[in-house]
């Protein structure tokens, strides 16, 4: 693979630390019910909140001293970082190796160069979309008008735009593939972990997505 990668400047939560927390997507929703029964509903979220427990699944000492490790060097809620959710990091499903034509990026423009990441969740009419700001640069593939192209574009780890070198003609069809992270932030500035917790579920380290 010949891409460019503008690389970004936030750690990574290590994954030996985050993998089987709970947590995951959230909206925010207003449903009013009616004298009839009837339901009014509003949506207030066009994308999905994110937060987790990192804290959970930590069973020893060098867990949780990784942990305690990265929380001195973010200072609490101070520093961002990236992190991975294992329930949905690709652009496919999590058991399958991600593909050029996993996502659809849509139809470029005439002289179109740049295209924000995103992936789509798809049920008969109802579609949302997640914005990928940060993708994992090393495994993004891309296609144009149903062929894989392996160079010529550059992926930024800081915006999710991928941007090719030679803009399009229009009317191609633009497809990617590949893993990300989300941006995130420790959800406490006081950390609580006990050696008596270790591996019995009770450490509660909230973490937060963040734009």
């Amino acid at each position: 693979m010949a891409f460019t990668i503008v690389d970004s400047t936030l750690p990574i939560l290590p994954e030996e630390i985050g993998y089987g927390f709970p947590g995951g997507p959230e909206y925010i929703n207003d449903v009013v019910v009616l004298e009839n029964r009837q339901e009014q509903r509003n949506n207030y979220s066009q994308e999905a909140f994110f937060s987790w427990d990192v804290g959970y699944p930590i069973k020893t000492e060098a867990q949780a001293y990784a942990l305690r490790n990265f929380f001195h060097a973010c200072r609490g809620r101070w520093r961002p970082f990236r992190m991975k959710d294992w329930e949905d990091y690709k652009s496919c499903s999590v058991e399958l190796t991600p593909d050029f034509d996993d996502q659809s990026l849509g139809t470029a423009t005439a002289g179109q160069s740049a295209f924000q990441l995103i992936k789509t969740y798809v049920v008969d009419d109802y579609t949302t979309t997640l914005t990928i700001y940060r993708p994992h640069g090393a495994t993004i593939r891309i296609g144009v008008a149903g062929v894989e192209e392996t160079s010529g574009w550059t992926i930024d780890e800081d915006t999710g735009i991928a941007t090719r070198s030679v803009a399009l003609s229009g009317g191609e069809a633009v497809t990617w593939g590949g893993e990300w992270y989300h941006k995130a932030r420790f959800d406490l500035d006081k950390f609580p972990i006990t050696p008596e917790a270790y591996g019995v579920g009770s450490m509660q380290v909230p973490v937060v997505a963040i734009p």
